[in-house]
């Protein structure tokens, strides 16, 4: 038997638009994709997973709980950098941990490591074959990523589907480990 996970969200906050101090409890699922082991590079195989699958409630679904009824999806979860803005938190988190010495020489020879804005899937299907996508130039001077991104609205016509948002995220991990080794590579 196969079970499919989702998001779930539950709320002690009033549904009458009524904003008070009131719970919200948001429960996603997260995928953790790793490097297969390069046994000709040992050296040069990443530790931290490479991609994080992440289902979760939609932003609106998550201000509709807590009481703001007029929430417009299109305004928080329809644009392209919802997912980027996930992917920048985990590469605020590295820069703010990692070593003084280390952060000095990743500004100064270092690939910089770029989230660009998401990409947005049409289906389901789609958001989970394709690979975040990395766009690295010629220079080399830079490697951006971007997230393969699927934004569900409440109107989805298979219902367990609505008000979801599919993210591509690296972790914080993954983010210190580029800064300590992966970008000294190029």
């Amino acid at each position: 038997m196969v079970h499919y996970h989702h998001p779930a969200m539950t709320s002690d906050c009033p549904d009458n638009g009524t904003l008070s101090l009131c719970h919200i409890n948001h429960v996603s699922i997260t995928e953790n994709v790793y490097h297969k082991l390069d046994e000709h590079s040992l050296d040069k195989t990443p530790i931290a997973a490479y991609e994080m699958r992440t289902k979760m409630k939609s932003s609106q679904s998550i201000h509709v709980a807590a009481g703001e009824v007029d929430a417009e999806f299109e305004a928080l979860d329809g644009g392209v950098t919802t997912c980027q803005k996930d992917l920048q938190n985990a590469l605020d988190w590295a820069t703010q941990f990692a070593d003084k010495d280390v952060m000095k020489q990743y500004l100064a020879q270092g690939q910089e490591l770029v989230m660009g804005e998401d990409i947005n899937m049409t289906n389901g299907g789609l958001w989970i074959i394709e690979k975040i996508k990395i766009d690295q130039p010629k220079d080399k001077q830079s490697v951006t990523y971007h997230s393969q991104a699927l934004p569900l609205d409440g109107n989805h016509f298979i219902g367990i589907f609505n008000n979801m948002h599919y993210c591509k995220l690296v972790s914080p991990l993954h983010a210190l480990e580029w800064i300590y080794v992966d970008s000294q590579y190029a």
